[in-house]
């Protein structure tokens, strides 16, 4: 299966090689990548309390 290239991340490299300075952008885009990777977490986490609460056995 083909691997996720995200176009954000595609453009920077791109603008790079151009030889743009892209040192703000890359930092907020790795930021957001990471607080949506913890958000992901986070929601799991509520997922697994709900689930529990559902099934009577959240202790």
């Amino acid at each position: 299966s083909a691997q996720f290239e995200s176009p954000l991340m595609s453009l920077l490299n791109q603008l790079c090689s151009e030889g743009h300075d892209i040192t703000a952008p890359l930092e907020e885009a790795v930021a957001m990548r990471a607080a949506m990777q913890q958000t992901d977490k986070v929601l799991d986490e509520i997922r697994l309390v709900a689930l529990k609460a559902k099934s009577g056995r959240l202790e």
